[in-house]
């Protein structure tokens, strides 16, 4: 999506009193070089394609840092190292977790998980017996229960689980 959005800042609102009411007949007159001034623009872009300037390629891109859910998602709970790795599930919790408390939808683990390899998270096997889908750098907290996710994710599903039920259903001691 980032290669095909560019957003346009309007900065300037014409006071109502301001405004030419008339200014549709008027620009009428200026069609013909309304007309060849656009051609000429779509020529240029297909010569050159197209070249935004840096206020429309700063309004685009903090607009989409601030859409990017699994990018405030990973802001906000993982620490980001190289050594560091969770399972898929583990941190598919976290990110349903997250959802919930900030009214986002979740969709589906599947989904998910293509979003962190779109992130650049790489996916690897484990050396267990029973292979486990591991995401490499990435190591996920739970700033809420105070559960931490990182070289060893033993028994963190149920830690997880039980800090979900305290505080997404109100049973915190």
């Amino acid at each position: 999506m980032r290669r095909r959005l560019y957003l346009l800042p309007f900065t300037v609102t014409i006071p109502p009193e301001e405004r030419d009411l008339e200014l549709a007949d008027k620009l009428r007159q200026e069609w013909p070089g309304i007309l060849q001034w656009a051609i000429d623009g779509c020529l240029s872009w297909q010569r050159e394609g197209l070249q935004p300037s840096t206020i429309v390629k700063d309004t685009t891109n903090d607009y989409l840092v601030a859409e990017d859910r699994l990018g405030l998602w990973l802001e906000e709970r993982c620490e980001v190292k190289d050594s560091n790795s969770a399972t898929a599930a583990d941190l598919f919790a976290s990110w349903c977790d997250w959802c919930a408390r900030n009214g986002e939808y979740a969709g589906s683990q599947k989904g998910f998980s293509q979003a962190l390899e779109a992130h650049g998270f790489v996916r690897t096997r484990s050396t267990r017996a029973v292979p486990m889908k591991l995401y490499t750098v990435s190591a996920v907290c739970e700033p809420s229960c105070g559960v931490v996710w990182g070289d060893s994710c033993e028994g963190l599903s149920s830690r997880l689980f039980e800090c979900f039920q305290q505080t997404r259903f109100g049973r915190a001691q």
